[in-house]
């Protein structure tokens, strides 16, 4: 925006300000607020104030390293990827008054652009004064300034209402996420648990939670085979009763804690065979002695 621009739209604010000052007959009518619609740049406006520019706006660069003018926007296609419009600039005592100055509201082809020209942040705060902060370099803080070592800080608890993809390495104390959380890499918590992306899992112990165990094995209803009945089975299906087959482990994988109290189940059916023969034993002992 140029000077004549801004020469005109400071009077046409002063002017519409005269206006209503003038339009004030006491000192009540000063206290009211009053909603005419403004417009700079078109003689329709929609909203109380609308700014509209049908001009391009190349923004300045700084000189270039040991040059003394400054660059034309097009020299640095990485940072300036628009032409502006529809620039609205806030600037004050602290900042100068040119096109390198101040923070800037614009309309960058289809998006809307806020750029921040100083070297400060850019803050969106709550009432209690804390929010989002982006400082110089685009690092962005939550809750808490931003660091120089993060794209991202955040503090306090966050909610992932979906998918949570972590591209590198996920440290952290502790996270809940409501549905999924992919990583592509290793996953490592503290020093004692680590989880390849081959599928690895290592870890000092593994406790799992069972609604059930498999002490029925030990109630006075419980029916379990007789030795020649479980040597049919094996014979029929080269598997031990209630045990998945060979096959569907491979194409369904197994739940440890569900595979745990099977195996227990057959630990404890053997323990009652082995009673039965050792009684079966001194039985044989005593008939001959």
């Amino acid at each position: 925006m140029n000077k004549q621009i801004i020469k005109k739209a400071l009077l046409t604010i002063c002017l519409v300000s005269l206006g209503i000052v003038s339009y004030a007959q006491n000192e009540n009518d000063l206290n009211r607020s009053y909603t005419v619609p403004f417009g700079i740049g078109t003689n329709s406006p929609n909203g109380s104030l609308h700014v509209h520019e049908t001009r391009e706006i190349e923004p300045v660069m700084p000189p270039t390293p040991g040059g003394d003018s400054p660059r034309d926007s097009t020299d640095n296609t990485d940072v300036f990827l628009y032409h502006y419009k529809g620039v609205i600039r806030l600037t004050n005592p602290n900042t100068g008054v040119s096109d390198e100055d101040g923070f800037v509201i614009s309309q960058a082809d289809t998006d809307i652009v806020m750029r921040q020209y100083e070297d400060g942040a850019v803050k969106l705060l709550g009432t209690n004064g804390t929010g989002i902060t982006i400082n110089n370099t685009g690092k962005v803080g939550i809750g808490v300034e931003p660091s120089s070592s993060y794209a991202l800080r955040v503090t306090g608890d966050s909610y992932f209402g979906h998918n949570a993809y972590v591209g590198t390495k996920l440290v952290s104390a502790y996270g809940e996420f409501s549905q999924s959380v992919q990583i592509s890499g290793m996953a490592k918590i503290g020093s004692g648990f680590e989880c390849t992306q081959a599928g690895l899992v290592k870890c000092k112990e593994l406790r799992v939670t069972l609604s059930g165990w498999s002490d029925y094995v030990f109630d006075e209803g419980y029916r379990r085979m007789s030795l020649g009945e479980l040597e049919n089975y094996i014979n029929r299906h080269h598997h031990l009763p209630n045990i998945p087959s060979a096959a569907e482990v491979e194409r369904d994988g197994i739940s440890v804690g569900e595979m745990n109290a099977r195996l227990l189940e057959k630990v404890e059916e053997l323990t009652l065979y082995i009673i039965d023969l050792q009684k079966q034993i001194e039985e044989l002992k005593n008939n001959n002695k």
